[in-house]
C-alpha cells in the first residue's frame, strides 16, 4: 500500500472482479490508510457486493461503520448482515440495531439466513422477529434446517402452529430430523392446510416414518395421479 499513499485514483480503481484496494485489505491499520485517501466503502464489484460484505475481521467492521457509509444494500437488497459472521454481526448491530428486520427481494430478514444457533440467538437478542414473513408467508421455522435451529427459535418467540403459505405449517416443510423436535415442542401433528390435507401427504420416505412415529395419524392410505 505504501506506493498508492497519496492522492490518487488507485484506491478506487477495481481488479477485474470488480474489488478495489479496499475490498481487499485484510488488517485495520490498511483498511485506515486506505478510507484517509479517498477509498469508498460503497463502491460495489461485478457480484453487486460492497466492502463490508466480505469483511471477517469485526475491528475492520467497526472502522468502516464508523465511515456511515458501510453498510450497503446488495444486487438482491442484503445488508452484509445477512451472511456476516457472528463477530461482525454483532458490530453491526451495535452500530445499527434497525437493520435487524431490513428485508430482502424475497422479504426475507437475516434471521431466515442465520447458519448459525449462536447467530440466531444474536439476532433474537437484538430483537429479530421470529414470526417474521417472506414474500410466500413462510416464516424462519419453515426453513429451520436442525432440531436446535427449530427449539432457538420456539424459545425465542416463535409460533410453533402459525399458519404459512396455502394453510400450512412449518411442520409441513420439516424434515426427519427436524420433525421429533416439532411433536417435543408442541406442533399439532394431525393440523390440516387449506386443501383439508395433513403433512404426510406431501411427505416421503423417511419423513412419512418420522411423522407416523411422532403423533401424525394418517386418514387412509396416501395415493397420489401422476
Amino acid at each position: 500500500l505504501y506506493f498508492v499513499m497519496k492522492p490518487t485514483p488507485l484506491v478506487m480503481m477495481g481488479d477485474h472482479f470488480g474489488k478495489t484496494l479496499l475490498h481487499l485489505a485484510k488488517t485495520p491499520s490498511d483498511v485506515t490508510r486506505l478510507l484517509e485517501h479517498g477509498a469508498d466503502p460503497r463502491d460495489m464489484d461485478i457480484y453487486g457486493k460492497a466492502v463490508l460484505h466480505y469483511v471477517e475481521d469485526p475491528a475492520i467492521a467497526r472502522i468502516l461503520l464508523a465511515t456511515n457509509r458501510a453498510v450497503v444494500l446488495d444486487h438482491l437488497l442484503m445488508t452484509p448482515l445477512f451472511t456476516s459472521n457472528i463477530g461482525v454481526s454483532r458490530a453491526i448491530l451495535e452500530h445499527d440495531p434497525s437493520l435487524i428486520e431490513v428485508p430482502d427481494i424475497m422479504r426475507k430478514t437475516a434471521i431466515f439466513y442465520a447458519p448459525t444457533v449462536e447467530k440466531l440467538n444474536l439476532l433474537l437478542r437484538y430483537g429479530a422477529d421470529p414470526n417474521a414473513r417472506d414474500k410466500d408467508q413462510m416464516t424462519p421455522l419453515c426453513y429451520a434446517s436442525t432440531p436446535d435451529h427449530v427449539q432457538a427459535l420456539v424459545r425465542g418467540g416463535a409460533n410453533i402452529n402459525l399458519r404459512c403459505i396455502k394453510g400450512k405449517t412449518a411442520l409441513f416443510f420439516a424434515t426427519p430430523e427436524t420433525i421429533p423436535t416439532f411433536a417435543k415442542l408442541g406442533a399439532d401433528m394431525n393440523i390440516r392446510d387449506s386443501l383439508g390435507r395433513k403433512a404426510i401427504y406431501y411427505a416421503s420416505g423417511p419423513s412419512i416414518t418420522s411423522l407416523m412415529e411422532n403423533g401424525l395419524f394418517p386418514d387412509q392410505l396416501i395415493t397420489r395421479s401422476a
